[in-house]
Formats: C-alpha cells, structure tokens, sequence
C-alpha cells in the first residue's frame, strides 16, 4: 500500500522539478537588445492578465544575494482609457501606474507549507511585490506614471560577469517629464518579508545623489513639492538623509534643511514682486539677457536699500524661508511714477542705420508688499518687503520689480 502511494508523490516532484529547470532555462533564449516580452513558461501562467507588461521584461539579475538568479519585471495595472480633448471623437488614451515584481525560484519548500522542508525537493516561485503592496511598510503606492528608469547600487563582487545587486533603485516619470517626481528604493530583507523600500514623492520633482556606476548607495534625496498652484513656481523643499545602518533603508528628514524655493531653479527676473523677493533671500540676482532689456546693477535692491544686518549676506549663505505671503492684483498709480535714479537706468542701444535711440525707465507705478518668515543664523525673523514697479518705455521691454524697503520685526 505505501510503495503504491508513494510514486504519485515522485511523480509530482519531478513535474515540479522540470517547470523549475525550464523556468531556468528560457531567460537563455533570448537574444541580447531584442524588444520582448518572452517570459519562462511558469511566469508566463502566473502574472495576472490585468497586467500589461514593459518591454524588454524580464530583468535578470541576483538581486537578494542567494547566487541566483531572479526575475524583475516591470508592468502597467489598474488601466483605464480617457478621452482626449479636442481630438476626433472617440480618441483614447490608456493611462494607468507602473509597479514591480520580484520572482524567485525557491527549492525545497513544499507549496501548501513554505516553512516545512521537503525530501523531494519542489521547486516553487515566490512573487516579492516592490510596489504596489498594501502589507506593512509597503503602502505607498506605485513606482511611475509615463515610464521609469532604474539604477542599482552593488557592493558584491561580480565574478564571470555576473549580474548582482544589493539595492534597486526606480525613479518615476510623469507625462514624459525628463524629471523625475518619484523614487523607490528596495532591498532585500528575507524570505518572510521580502523587499524593504524607501519612498519619495515630489510632484514637482526629485534630486538624489543616485550612484552612475552602482560604486556606493543612495545616502540623500531632495523633494520639490508644489505651494498649491502657485504663481511664481515655489516649491516647498525638503531633504532626507540615510541613517547610520547601511542594511537599513532608513531615511530621515533634515528639518534644518526645509525651505520654500522656486521648483525648477530662480528664473533670470522673476515677473511676480514675491518671486523677486525669493529670489534675494535664495542668493540670486538680476541677469540681463539679450533679447530682454532690463535694468542694469545686479541687484533686486533699490540704490540705498539695504538688507537688515541680522539677515546676514543671502549671496554667501542662502536664508531659509519658512513661509511667503503675497497680494493678488496691484492697482497701477502711474501719477506716482517718476524717472528712476540714474544708476538704474539701462541704455538700450539699438542700431538701425546711422541712429541709436535709448530706453526711459520709470519707477514705481505700482507698489506691493510681501511678508516672510526667515530662519537666519539661528533665529526666526519676520520680514515684510515693499516693492515697486520697474517699466520701460521700449515695447519689448518687461515690467521688473525691485525691494524699495525693508522691515524686520
């Protein structure tokens, strides 16, 4: 009766081992560059058909330090289809995130009960969700919107060429931006809990100190989020530094560092009277450019204005800005302008023929106010800025603004 018993259970060991040795296998039969979606036969049956896979999937590499080789694959989920504007009726387009998986081979482990150990030994594969996953530590979402590129940080040695990784890294794209808004970080944990990661979103963008040539690990990432849909572009700043424990991926934010900056960096002369105003405290000054006459000096300050001592030289030591509050519109006053001083005043030299003519500027038909709150050495200051309008009479000349006082309290 046993031996009668036993051979089914054979039977289905060495089934397992054949789907195991072709699962192996198949990753050797393609070639190199090709744009495919050819998977081992067992991964082809398992990943659910909700999923559109990315091509060139999978990615094969020792990515949890066993010495072999798993699977990384890249798909779309959650699709849906939206109308487009304002094109021929019934356009679509499919939009939906991008998550990740991991699937590992795993040997002697029996499916009904991964804890037990098997004589037999079956082989099994595991999927190790990255992103998404709604299990602890994993919540945060998905890992792109348009497209992702990856980079990896290893410390093993690779011998023979060998692919192996200790830390993936994914950033996220969004509508074909060339800057990244997110950013998944992932290592290996252990059987039972599978990929630890660290998440960042900035839905303006994302700056981290990625490795080019996977040398050394992530150790600080930058977030620009949006001030709602601010006018002048600012952005609230934040910075976040790995902890000590390298097998950790433990990333803290560094509360000295946050500010409100511009999200894509300080334009030339910023149209708006508190982006000018951000601009200063950021270390920044005017820049003339050719097709944009502009008044000359390189500075946001009015002749005879002066920052408070207590706020230190912002060119040396940009100050933090805690917060910006500016008016809306500005009633124009032109019976309060009046020629700007002559040290303000930019010559526009245009040659047509045998002539050149000069631009006039005038200074201050409008007036605005901004009020801040600055961290400089240490200390929390509120600062509110006055500012006047800065115009020309040459057509292709642009309204600037400049601080015409400062009051500290």
């Amino acid at each position: 009766m046993f031996k009668g018993r036993i051979w089914p259970i054979i039977a289905v060991a060495i089934g397992l081992i054949l789907i195991f040795l072709v699962c192996r296998a198949s990753p050797l039969l393609q070639q190199g560059g090709q744009n495919t979606n050819t998977l081992p036969v067992d991964l082809q049956n398992v990943i659910p058909s909700s999923w559109t896979l990315l091509p060139d999937q999978p990615e094969i590499c020792d990515y949890d330090q066993d010495g072999e080789d798993e699977w990384l694959i890249l798909f779309r989920y959650d699709t849906s289809d939206v109308e487009v504007p304002y094109a021929a009726t019934g356009t679509t387009e499919q939009r939906g995130p991008i998550g990740g998986v991991i699937y590992d081979a795993q040997v002697n482990y029996v499916p009904q009960d991964p804890g037990n150990r098997s004589p037999y030994r079956p082989a099994l594969l595991i999927p190790y969700m990255l992103l998404p996953d709604f299990y602890p530590g994993k919540g945060q979402g998905y890992l792109g919107e348009s497209t992702v590129t990856r980079a990896q940080y290893s410390a093993s040695k690779q011998q023979s060429g060998k692919c192996a990784v200790d830390e993936i890294y994914v950033l996220g794209y969004a509508d074909g931006s060339s800057l990244p808004s997110r950013l998944s970080a992932f290592r290996w944990r252990g059987k039972s809990t599978g990929y630890i990661v660290a998440h960042f979103t900035g839905n303006a963008r994302i700056n981290a100190d990625l490795p080019t040539d996977g040398a050394k690990p992530l150790e600080q990432v930058t977030t620009y989020d949006r001030l709602g849909n601010h006018r002048s572009l600012l952005c609230e700043v934040k910075r976040f530094e790995r902890q000590e424990e390298q097998a950790e991926l433990n990333f803290s934010e560094v509360s000295s560092a946050y500010t409100i900056d511009f999200c894509f960096n300080a334009p030339n002369d910023p149209y708006y009277p508190e982006g000018v105003v951000v601009a200063l405290l950021r270390g920044k000054v005017p820049k003339n450019t050719q097709n944009m006459p502009a008044p000359i000096g390189e500075s946001y300050l009015m002749e005879g204005v002066t920052l408070p001592s207590e706020l230190g030289n912002p060119s040396e030591t940009p100050i933090r800005i805690l917060s910006v509050v500016n008016q809306g519109a500005v009633e124009s006053q032109p019976e309060q302008g009046r020629p700007c001083p002559q040290q303000s005043v930019a010559t526009l030299a245009t040659t047509a023929a045998d002539s050149t003519s000069s631009s006039t500027w005038w200074c201050g038909s409008e007036e605005a106010e901004v009020l801040t709150e600055v961290v400089a050495s240490g200390e929390t200051y509120r600062v509110l800025w006055r500012l006047i309008s800065v115009a020309s009479d040459q057509v292709n000349a642009d309204t600037h603004w400049r601080v015409s006082e400062v009051e500290l309290y």
